[in-house]
């Protein structure tokens, strides 16, 4: 259970960090709201099976890492592309 809560917070930070790498205000807005409703929907399901501290640590410690995972790979490949280096 706790792994794949990790692994559902892994994705939903991805899915937000996604969305923050552009430079509007709202879509970073848009990010941080999807990243809180998808990881609070799976805490809300895994604290029926652990407590839920336990839920929320483990949960939003998957959503640091895929969040600024994908916000640091975005960054290097838009960096790589609109700097023109090939």
């Amino acid at each position: 259970m706790r792994r794949a809560l990790f692994r559902q917070g892994i994705v939903a930070g991805a899915a937000g960090g996604f969305f923050m790498i552009f430079e509007q205000v709202i879509w970073q807005i848009i990010g941080a709201l999807i990243v809180v409703v998808i990881a609070n929907y799976y805490i809300s399901r895994a604290a029926r099976h652990m407590p839920r501290l336990h839920a929320t640590v483990f949960g939003f410690a998957g959503v640091a890492l895929g969040m600024f995972g994908m916000i640091i790979i975005g960054t290097i490949v838009i960096t790589y592309y609109r700097t023109g280096l090939s």
